[in-house]
């Protein structure tokens, strides 16, 4: 087997030799995610559907949830959700099954709960925790990657991807009313935080990671001093919460008043409040100034109209990297505009995600 990461493009291929008669053969080491297997150096006769069989191969993720309706296209896309999140868990999650498969931290920060939801990852997450925290710097930084060979420090990592040593504690909590993961991490939350203190700038905000990643091609972008700065607010935001529910009123404190000081920072210079446009002025930069509790009550329906009337200038076509698709439909569902985040997923024009479904992708079979 081999893989070559020096190509202009990723690629995997195994060789194999086959011996006289009949030949079963699986790798025992490897695994590949693929759309298409080309054989050569058969007949047609040959060339039947049982020549090869592909494996479906995951760790085993007990199911415990279930969704379908009466919408063919939302049946497939949450399906194909499904078997994304299935394609890519390997012990942890991983990036996709096909090039690297390693452990990016965004990827399980940002399905983990809806992973909760359908699977039971409790006892991987937990696992793998540990390797996260194993994995943090004498200064308290986190690398993109868990595990790592000592890259994903300079590039690949920030506050939106370091997310994963709150994200995955808290979602257990919330989901499973369960703070054992929380106890593992809780000497590394303290310490990120107290790097992220040192990060900020002059005036209180961050900006030092990977911001809204695999946006379309929009003039409109979320600024990464914004995302890095709201994505730093929630993990302290949710790391005094849990400091708080296990007791630790010291360092509940200390990450509340963090998680204050980041709010007022980003209201000041990010938010205009006379016009309730987040900077950037794109769905991302709205959704997620919205959803993380950044305005005040009195501000969210002019904040809320402006995502609104961007999604209208967008022709209401999916405009977010992975920060903000993450969050956007949950926003509008939960503010009345159910229609339009149909109307987002089911645009049958790209960027879209009802473009997959008329392609009759599938993530997997």
């Amino acid at each position: 087997t081999t893989f070559d990461h020096s190509r202009e493009k990723y690629y995997q291929s195994d060789t194999y030799i086959c011996k006289e008669r009949e030949n079963e053969w699986a790798p025992a080491f490897t695994y590949h995610g693929f759309r298409y297997v080309k054989v050569e150096g058969i007949t047609d006769e040959q060339a039947t559907d049982d020549l090869l069989i592909y494996l479906v191969f995951n760790s085993y993720l007990e199911e415990i949830g279930k969704f379908s309706c009466d919408d063919e296209v939302i049946n497939n896309l949450h399906k194909m959700a499904l078997n994304s999140t299935l394609s890519n868990f390997h012990h942890f999650p991983t990036d996709c099954p096909h090039r690297e498969k390693i452990g990016w931290t965004a990827d399980a920060a940002l399905s983990a709960a809806h992973t909760l939801l359908y699977f039971e990852p409790t006892a991987n997450y937990k696992q793998w925790l540990i390797s996260i925290c194993h994995a943090q710097n004498e200064v308290g930084a986190l690398p993109g990657i868990v595990p790592t060979w000592g890259w994903g420090f300079e590039w690949g990592n920030g506050p939106a991807w370091d997310s994963v040593i709150t994200e995955l504690p808290y979602q257990i909590w919330q989901k499973r009313n369960d703070l054992s993961a929380f106890e593992i991490c809780k000497e590394a939350t303290i310490k990120y935080i107290e790097y992220l203190d040192t990060r900020k700038d002059e005036k209180g905000l961050l900006a030092i990671g990977l911001g809204d990643w695999c946006a379309p091609d929009n003039p409109r972008k979320a600024p990464l001093i914004l995302t890095d700065s709201i994505e730093a607010f929630d993990i302290s935001d949710k790391a005094s919460q849990m400091f708080g529910a296990i007791g630790d009123a010291e360092n509940a404190a200390y990450c509340s008043a963090f998680a204050s000081d980041m709010r007022k920072s980003i209201r000041k210079h990010l938010f205009n409040k006379e016009t309730g446009v987040f900077e950037g002025g794109s769905q991302t930069s709205q959704a997620m100034g919205i959803y993380y509790g950044i305005t005040e009550e009195s501000e969210k329906e002019k904040a809320f109209k402006v995502l609104l009337d961007i999604i209208k200038q967008d022709d209401y076509h999916i405009a977010t990297g992975v920060l903000g698709g993450r969050v956007l439909f949950h926003l509008l569902a939960e503010n009345g505009e159910i229609d339009t985040a149909i109307r987002i997923l089911k645009n049958p024009t790209p960027p879209s995600y009802m473009q997959w479904v008329q392609n009759g992708d599938t993530a997997t079979s």
